[in-house]
């Protein structure tokens, strides 16, 4: 995922921490709300899977519960035809401003790629 996160957080840190912190910087946590995701929790006393839209609660803030651990991020597949596009609010310092799911040919996906690039 090149186009996710600067290079330095690509490199130390793991998706699911990302998501399990819920830092508002975090590109990826933007991805998995409006993607729908379900974040899949664990501890001594079982699993249970929680609803992007549960999940995130607010700056730094989840539904984990202290003794859980985030273990699996289920994202959806999307549609054939479809791609999902993020936008930074300011590409500077990684802030993300939108994500949304749109029909996409394969020269409309190159174009994209190309003009983050």
């Amino acid at each position: 995922m090149p186009h996710i996160a600067h290079y330095p957080i690509r490199t130390r840190g793991t998706f699911c921490g990302s998501i399990a912190h819920a830092d508002p910087a975090s590109e990826w946590c933007l991805v998995a709300a409006a993607l729908d995701a379900e974040m899949a929790a664990r501890s001594a006393s079982g699993a249970r899977l929680i609803p992007a839209a549960d999940f995130f609660r607010g700056i730094m803030t989840t539904a984990l519960r202290e003794e859980e651990l985030l273990t699996e991020v289920r994202l959806p597949i999307l549609a054939v035809g479809h791609a999902a596009i993020a936008s930074a609010i300011d590409e500077a310092i990684g802030i993300p401003g939108a994500v949304t799911q749109l029909p996409a040919t394969p020269q409309r996906l190159k174009q994209i790629v190309e003009r983050q690039s």
